[in-house]
This record gives structure tokens, C-alpha cells and sequence, in this order.
């Protein structure tokens, strides 16, 4: 049936205006896979490797960063500084606040580590190594610093008292 309008009638038409949204059939983009990962993997920032920073704690200096070297020297927290760099941020005052508790020299062990004889390669990550046991100075194992004598050996290691040197070197060396 069809109806006849008037030429000046008029048409009323309602629209039923969805809340909420959704339901309509349009994409949301979150469909695929790609658009997935790509809304909320991105977000994320890059996590440094615990075992690289663990690592990078006993082969390089804790202040300047570059591998360590003799003459170097610990604090009595354990952290390991090249002797050069030491003195030169304590001569233009330079220390950052997280190494506070150094005065000066006097609070500094001078300490002689013992080169892993592979370390010479190309590519060796640990350099260091206890003389007595052989363990790796890389983190995993407990090191202590002999404050007689300086050397580093490993927990495990047989030890003396803090003024004997276990390898029977004379002091010093």
C-alpha cells in the first residue's frame, strides 16, 4: 500500500542513537594479532640482563665504567674502582653521592686480582679468578679482598686470618 503525502507534508524520522558504543559492527582494530601486539607491546621499555649487570660489577670500575686494571682498589662495601679514576674524582670532587662513604684512600683496600690465564682471548667476559680455587670473579660466587695482603680469593678457598696471606706470599705482592 502506498501512501500519498501531501506536497507540503513532511516525514518525521527518529534515530535511535546507541550508548555505549559497540555493537554496530565496526572494528575496533584489535581484532588481528598485529594490531594486538603492536597497541601494547610497544609500550614496554627494553629491561637491561641482570646477569650483564652483574657481570659488568667485577669486571669494570664502578666509577668511570672501563675494565679493570692494576692498580686497583676496593671499598668496604665491595665495589671495585681503578685506582686512577678513584683519585681523580676525589681530587675534583666528583664522587657520586651513592659513594659517600669514601673520604679518601684510607678507606680503600688496595687489591691484586689474579688474571684467569684464558682471559687473554678475544671475547672472554671473566677476566679474574680466585688463585686457590679457580672460581670465576664474575658474581656468582662470594669473594672476599684480604686487607694484609690484597689479594682476592673466593669464600670456598681455605683462609688464614685477615693480616695471613693463604698463598704464603709476603705482603704486598
Amino acid at each position: 500500500m502506498v501512501s500519498t503525502l501531501p506536497p507540503s507534508g513532511s516525514v518525521q524520522l527518529r534515530i535511535r542513537a546507541l550508548r555505549g558504543g559497540g555493537g554496530d559492527g565496526g572494528a575496533t582494530g584489535a581484532e588481528s594479532r598485529d594490531c594486538y601486539l603492536s597497541m601494547y607491546l610497544a609500550k614496554k621499555p627494553d629491561k637491561a640482563d641482570p646477569n650483564e649487570a652483574r657481570l659488568s660489577r667485577f669486571t669494570c670500575c664502578t666509577l668511570s665504567g672501563e675494565p679493570l686494571a692494576a692498580p686497583a682498589v676496593a671499598d668496604r662495601l665491595g665495589n671495585l674502582f681503578n685506582k686512577e679514576a678513584l683519585v681523580e674524582a676525589l681530587l675534583h670532587k666528583r664522587l657520586p653521592k651513592a659513594l659517600s662513604h669514601i673520604r679518601g684512600l684510607k678507606d680503600m683496600i688496595p687489591i691484586h686480582l689474579h688474571p684467569k690465564p684464558e682471559a687473554d682471548a678475544a671475547g672472554a667476559e671473566v677476566r679474574f679468578q680466585c688463585p686457590v680455587t679457580g672460581l670465576d670473579l664474575n658474581g656468582k660466587y662470594q669473594f672476599i679482598a684480604l686487607r694484609g695482603c690484597g689479594h682476592v680469593l673466593s669464600v670456598k678457598g681455605p683462609q688464614g686470618g685477615e693480616d695471613v696471606c693463604v698463598l704464603g706470599l709476603p705482603q704486598g705482592v
